[in-house]
């Protein structure tokens, strides 16, 4: 399954991840993310796809 939407901050200077793969046990919304470690208690967003799985 392959989806064209994604979402990158404007201030990320991070890598380039190519691809996802994932077994849907059902239909539905999916919304697979990366985060970054900054520090011992913060996290931050730095990519974002978002599926919809349709049904059978």
């Amino acid at each position: 399954m392959e989806t064209t939407e994604y979402y990158v901050p404007d201030n990320c200077s991070c890598g380039v991840l190519q691809s996802w793969t994932f077994i849907a046990q059902s239909a539905g919304s999916l919304t697979l993310q990366v985060w970054q470690h900054d520090d011992s208690q913060q996290y931050t967003i730095r990519g974002a796809n978002y599926f919809t799985v349709p049904s059978k």
